[in-house]
């Protein structure tokens, strides 16, 4: 009996030895396999090395920090109101108006001046008075079309001038403008062309 005793403790030690043996070979070998940092290095990955991340999930983490450049631009500028849409009323338009009418084109041999005063009044109700060159006559706003007619007596001859032009509000919705063509007429012959701008 204590024979056999001894004889299965010799088997069971040996057996652990050899686990043992085998377990601290592989050990060692793992150990040896990783030699660590060498000096001067750190014991820790570097985040911003490419082989920490994979190259997809390093174009990832970039793509996802980085905002895009229209939101970048829009968060320092900030977004601006533009100015007011819709059609013009002749309540927003009514006012005074005054600027020269300079000469765009005439008739060959007929003299005509550079540039005539020009004063358009109008009123909420769409009405209103033009003054050319001290000679008065009316004017009426429709839409965005601003309209008017003088007649001046020029040597015992009827000069008529009659403008056609548009309402606008400029880039910035401060100001409203009237752009537009007069043309002077003799007996029915228009003989010369001014521009008109004037803005209130």
């Amino acid at each position: 009996m204590v024979e056999a005793r001894k004889r299965r403790t010799i088997l069971v030690v040996g057996i652990i030895l050899a686990s043992l043996l085998l377990f601290g070979c592989d050990f060692f070998d793992g150990f040896a396999s990783d030699p660590g940092p060498r000096q001067g290095e750190s014991a820790y990955p570097n985040p911003y090395d490419d082989t920490y991340y994979p190259p997809d999930e390093a174009g990832s983490e970039q793509s996802a920090g980085t905002a895009p450049s229209d939101q970048d631009e829009g968060a320092l500028t900030g977004a601006q109101e533009g100015p007011a849409t819709g059609p013009i009323t002749a309540g927003e338009i009514a006012g005074t108006y005054s600027a020269s009418a300079v000469l765009s084109s005439v008739v060959a041999d007929v003299e005509a001046e550079e540039s005539l005063p020009v004063t358009v009044q109008l009123n909420e109700n769409g009405t209103g008075t033009a003054t050319v060159d001290g000679y008065s006559g009316a004017a009426q706003f429709s839409g965005t079309s601003v309209s008017f007619s003088v007649t001046m007596e020029e040597g015992g001859q009827s000069v008529v001038c009659s403008y056609k032009g548009v309402a606008a509000r400029s880039e910035d919705g401060s100001q409203m403008a009237i752009t537009g063509t007069m043309n002077c007429s003799m007996m029915g012959v228009t003989f010369a062309y001014y521009e008109w701008t004037a803005y209130k």
